[in-house]
């Protein structure tokens, strides 16, 4: 999850993209496994950050 969450701040790639890069074979488990780990889902997630660059 920490390697997905790089991958969001410092790429353009999009959720599902990362969560197939990541190895999820599907990007509903990974957004799922991302929230649990992070309290907040991908998008939220990648809002927040590309916000404060």
């Amino acid at each position: 999850m920490k390697r997905a969450a790089q991958l969001l701040e410092k790429t353009q790639m999009t959720v599902s993209e990362i969560a197939y890069e990541v190895g999820f074979s599907n990007p509903k488990y990974f957004t799922k496994y991302f929230k649990k780990e992070f309290n907040q889902l991908p998008s939220e997630y990648l809002a927040l950050k590309r916000k404060k660059l």
